[in-house]
C-alpha cells in the first residue's frame, strides 16, 4: 500500500474520529465538563 493511500485513510479515520468526540462533547457536555475539557485538550 502506498504512503498516500495510507495517508488518505488515515485522515479520513481521524476525520472521523473527531466527528464523534465532538458529538460526545456535545452531547455530554453538561453532564460531564471535566471530561469534556480533556477531549478539548486532545
Amino acid at each position: 500500500m502506498s504512503n498516500k493511500v495510507f495517508e488518505s485513510l488515515l485522515i479520513e479515520k481521524i476525520d472521523q474520529f473527531v466527528t464523534g468526540m465532538t458529538d460526545i462533547r456535545t452531547l455530554k457536555l453538561m453532564n460531564y465538563p471535566k471530561l469534556c475539557g480533556l477531549i478539548l485538550f486532545f
